[in-house]
């Protein structure tokens, strides 16, 4: 790899974690401030939207104590139908009436409700807290047998000449804050819902699941407390936040959708990295050509150190000085080197040729000293002939020599060896004088044999003949 693209990469490397870091932070810090956000604004939401399930309730009070005054004026039933008859509640309220103390009949405004005949007023919870706290309550939220729709009734005492002579009550639907609270959308990434003290859905954007417990859809890990929570519902991640509803024991509740509320952040991580690495190739870029433009300079050292190194480069060129510092002081000090080398190869030129004249007067005088030699080998080689003849007739005189000598040892032996042959032959004559006189009488011997042996064969002869 070349040096200005390790450059390139080193500076890569540097601006890549430098942009990453940043990123990092600004994403850590963005994340941060975004959650802080999402948290400060979701209870500003849940706050406003509890004020005012506050202020409709109290709006509601307000009319229910109206109500009880006009009605404590003159407690009479044609005072009561003439109240109830108005506008203003068959609006606000969906049933009103009255139970009295008396004998626990109710007086109301629905023509179509008829009470059961063992129906007791004062039996009622609305009618018993009403009596006890002779002040205006409201009931726990409670399904409607008829709609199903989740209802409260508010229970006022009615007093005449300060006695207690029975008590108002007013069927309040929540279906229509439930409806409103269903149309928020707490920073477009979640619901409102509202649940009583004893942890029932009085509204939920699902309405099946009005009136029923809040674990039968948060699950068991769900406090019914201010603290924010992190629940996972059916796979999705939620961020909840109560806060108590004031003058009322109910909670108002925020549910917001983690992955929609961290989407800005995550957006943010993406758009950096993206413009991170669009500066990264672009700085890379820039990086490439504006190297390629500095170490210009040091690319033409290389190209002429190459040309000198080929033995093709002319040491007349000089690099220019008039650039940067750095690559001024590099190429004033090639420039000195070449000058140098310059001159060192002239001067090894003329000693070379000083060397080339010594070396053609060696030869001639190697030349004339060879011829002389040659003129010596020859001699020498005719006198070794002659001593090589000289000492192949020393060695056949040696030769000769030797064979005389071994003649007269030969000769010296053979004397002795014949005069032994001698004496051998003069005792085998004797023998062979004796064997001889034996074989003459032998044969004398063999004659008279043969004379006899001829007689008998001639009587045989004869005997034959007369025998036959």
């Amino acid at each position: 790899m070349k040096f200005k693209f390790k450059i390139v990469a080193v500076t890569a490397t540097v601006l890549f974690l430098s942009l990453s870091l940043l990123s990092v932070n600004q994403y850590i810090q963005v994340d941060s401030s975004v959650n802080k956000l999402v948290r400060s604004s979701a209870n500003a939401v849940a706050v406003g939207l509890a004020n005012n399930v506050a202020q409709v309730i109290d709006d509601k009070r307000i009319i229910a104590k109206y109500l009880v005054d006009l009605i404590e004026d003159d407690i009479t039933e044609e005072n009561i139908e003439r109240v109830y008859t108005k506008d203003v509640i068959k609006n606000e309220f969906v049933l009103a009436g009255v139970g009295f103390e008396s004998d626990g009949s109710v007086l109301d405004n629905d023509p179509n409700w008829i009470p059961a005949s063992n129906y007791d007023s004062r039996q009622r919870p609305w009618y018993i807290d009403a009596k006890k706290s002779m002040n205006l309550i409201v009931t726990a939220p409670y399904a409607d047998s008829v709609t199903k729709d989740i209802i409260v009734s508010m229970g006022l005492p009615l007093r005449q000449s300060g006695q207690f002579v029975g008590a108002m009550f007013l069927d309040v639907s929540l279906q229509g804050l439930g409806d409103i609270l269903n149309r928020v959308k707490p920073l477009d990434a979640g619901y409102a819902f509202l649940i009583s003290e004893n942890g029932s859905f009085i509204s939920h954007p699902n309405t099946e699941l009005n009136g029923q417990p809040t674990t039968n859809y948060f699950g068991t890990e769900f406090k019914q407390d201010l603290k924010f929570q992190q629940l996972t519902i059916n796979g999705q991640s939620l961020l909840i936040k109560l806060v108590k509803v004031p003058n009322i024991n109910w909670y108002l509740g925020v549910a917001l959708e983690s992955d929609i509320i961290s989407s800005t952040a995550s957006t943010l991580r993406n758009q950096a990295i993206f413009y991170s690495l669009i500066a990264l190739f672009f700085g890379v870029f820039v990086m490439v050509i504006s190297i390629g433009k500095l170490m210009a300079p040091l690319e033409q050292l290389g190209a002429a150190m190459t040309d000198i190194s080929s033995g093709d480069g002319d040491l007349t060129q000089r690099l220019a000085t008039d650039g940067d510092q750095e690559f001024s002081m590099l190429a004033q000090g090639f420039n000195e080197f070449v000058s140098k080398l310059q001159q060192l190869i002239s001067d090894s030129k003329k000693l070379s040729q000083q060397i080339n004249l010594g070396t053609e007067e060696a030869v001639e005088e190697a030349q004339s000293s060879s011829t002389a030699m040659s003129q010596q080998l020859a001699e020498l080689e005719q006198l070794a002939a002659a001593m090589t003849e000289m000492s192949s007739t020393s060695l056949e005189v040696s030769g000769y020599a030797q064979q005389a000598a071994q003649f007269a040892e030969s000769a010296d032996q053979a004397a002795k060896e014949g005069a032994d042959i001698v004496n051998q032959t003069s005792n085998s004559i004797i023998q062979l004088s004796t064997y001889i006189e034996n074989a003459v009488n032998e044969v004398k011997q063999l004659e008279d044999a043969t004379s006899n042996i001829e007689t008998i064969l001639s009587v045989i002869s004869g005997i034959a003949d007369q025998t036959n």
